[in-house]
């Protein structure tokens, strides 16, 4: 019996990548994969579970937080960022409000018509965009309180969507100039770079 082949698959090549552009890289990579989980369910209703789409909208999630990390990341450097996806969105939005940046939000609630005050009561109720896709119950060991579901066929559809609006707000962020930006990261560090970027995480 031949033994498999190996198929090493070193990070040197995205090591040669500015800072930004790996961010850019991972988001992709989570989206491919979110694209790829979410059209096998929509295939097959044996392999069709709502753990499996909840993996989906996860994938999903992070690709658009390493997406929007990266977008800040190319016009900000040095910015400490928040890790929540609306923060991250808001950020994106001021630092490129023009439409032809635009991504929509997929996920995240609409508080119109709500005062101030109801606004945090809403909150303090809502699960964490960032764990409810990924466990069962919440810190405390309490079941969500949430009724869940998800359709793989209809989010197939908006993933495509997603990565055209990827493609085309890259493309534009990328033709916009910037300084100290083309330096890879592995030689930022003779200037504290690759130091602050650990600080953040």
């Amino acid at each position: 019996m031949t033994p498999p082949r190996w198929n090493l698959l070193p990070s040197a090549k995205l090591s040669q990548l500015t800072l930004h552009e790996q961010y850019f890289a991972f988001s992709g990579a989570y989206l491919d994969s979110a694209e790829k989980l979410c059209r096998i369910l929509a295939r097959s209703t044996k392999t069709a579970t709502f753990e499996r789409g909840a993996v989906v909208l996860y994938l999903t999630q992070h690709a658009l937080e390493l997406f929007y990390k990266g977008a800040i990341l190319r016009k900000a450097p040095t910015e400490k960022y928040s890790h929540g996806l609306d923060q991250l969105q808001r950020r994106y939005k001021i630092l490129y409000p023009a439409k032809r940046f635009s991504i929509r939000k997929l996920f995240g609630a609409s508080y119109e018509g709500l005062t101030e005050e109801q606004i945090a009561q809403v909150q303090g109720l809502e699960p964490p965009i960032d764990q409810l896709y990924r466990y069962p119950e919440d810190k405390q060991g309490k079941p969500w309180n949430a009724l869940l579901a998800f359709e793989a066929a209809s989010f197939t559809r908006e993933l495509a969507v997603l990565r055209e609006e990827f493609i085309n707000a890259r493309r534009q962020i990328e033709a916009i100039p910037s300084i100290n930006t083309d330096t890879p990261l592995k030689s930022r560090r003779s200037c504290g770079y690759a130091r602050r970027y650990t600080a953040r995480k």
